[in-house]
């Protein structure tokens, strides 16, 4: 489907949602998320519109829903500080683009406007051995689902999403690894096709609209992307209406 950020339409609805979770978006600008790092915000900003899809479509209780999507908002605001000060500072390397003061504000920024530690934990390498310990909740499973379904600035199924990652990145917690005894990918996409089964079983019940001469994943892709798009055009469309006026 490619960037919802391709027209303006598209454009105006994530600067009003970005307008919307003020708390959770104001850390792009502290994590410095501009120029060449726009792309994570961007991402940051469709994740969280497809969760709140998603969420809406497996009828979650609308005070859950908005805590996922701050989750997803500000879910990678941390990136460029992870890369260009944590990560050199491990290897013994200079810092780049931050002060220490800057990371610290920011951090306790991160904590005071993080709704849900537990929904993001559900975001990071550790959250697997918890689903194999049968320690996850149905909502932080959705929660790692639409993080696996969000590639860039799109919403792509999710085999496809971790092909991709997969291939750039293959293994991402070598500690991680050891504990599950397997490569992390081959538990990762395991889990994914269970929540999808789930979340597609919920979905029919609901008497949601769902292709079934698709594979899940694609279906439940093309389901989050219309469902996007008409968030999208609603916006759009009461924009034009109150201009006409």
């Amino acid at each position: 489907m490619g960037s919802f950020f391709g027209t303006q339409s598209g454009v105006e609805f994530f600067n009003s949602l970005a307008w919307k979770y003020e708390n959770q978006s104001r850390l792009y600008v502290l994590g410095k998320l501009q120029g060449e790092w726009d792309n994570v915000r961007r991402h940051c900003l469709v994740q969280a519109a497809a969760i709140g899809v998603l969420g809406d479509a497996l009828g979650f209780p609308g005070n859950l829903v908005e805590c996922m999507v701050k989750v997803a908002v500000l879910h990678d605001s941390r990136k460029r500080i992870d890369i260009m000060y944590d990560r050199r500072l491990r290897r013994g390397e200079e810092p780049l683009d931050f002060q220490e003061g800057e990371v610290k504000y920011f951090d306790e920024v991160f904590r005071s406007a993080n709704p849900d530690p537990d929904l993001a934990n559900a975001l990071n390498p550790w959250f697997l051995p918890k689903v194999l310990a049968g320690k996850a909740s149905f909502p932080q499973l959705v929660q790692f689902l639409a993080d696996d379904m969000a590639k860039g600035e799109e919403i792509v199924p999710f085999d496809e999403r971790i092909d991709e990652v997969s291939a750039r990145n293959p293994n991402p917690e070598p500690e991680v690894e050891k504990i599950l005894c397997r490569p992390y990918w081959e538990v990762e996409r395991e889990v994914g096709h269970r929540v999808i089964a789930m979340v597609v079983a919920i979905l029919k019940a609901r008497y949601m609209p769902f292709d079934e001469t698709n594979n899940p994943g694609q279906a439940l892709a093309d389901l989050i992307n219309r469902g996007i798009q008409d968030r999208i055009d609603r916006l759009f469309n009461h924009i034009t209406a109150y201009e006409l006026r």
